[in-house]
C-alpha cells in the first residue's frame, strides 16, 4: 500500500540524456504489525551529476489471521 512520496528535481531531463538510477531501502519499521519501508531513488546522468531524488514510503500490511 502506498504511504507517501516526494521528489526533488535538481535539473530538467532533456531529450538525449542518458540516465542511471539506484534505489536504496533506507529504513524498515514495524508499526502495529505493518511494515513501513522507506525507499530512496537517485537518478543521475552518466557523469554522476544528480538529476532527481525520489523518496517513498510503502506500507506492507501485516497478516490479518
Amino acid at each position: 500500500m502506498h504511504g507517501e512520496q516526494g521528489f526533488t528535481h535538481h535539473r530538467p531531463i532533456v531529450a538525449g540524456d542518458e540516465l542511471a538510477t539506484s534505489a536504496t531501502a533506507d529504513r524498515i519499521r514495524n508499526v502495529g504489525g505493518n511494515l513501513f519501508v522507506t525507499v530512496s531513488c537517485q537518478v543521475t546522468d552518466v557523469q554522476g551529476a544528480p538529476i532527481s531524488t525520489a523518496r517513498s514510503v510503502v506500507v506492507v500490511r501485516g497478516d490479518d489471521s
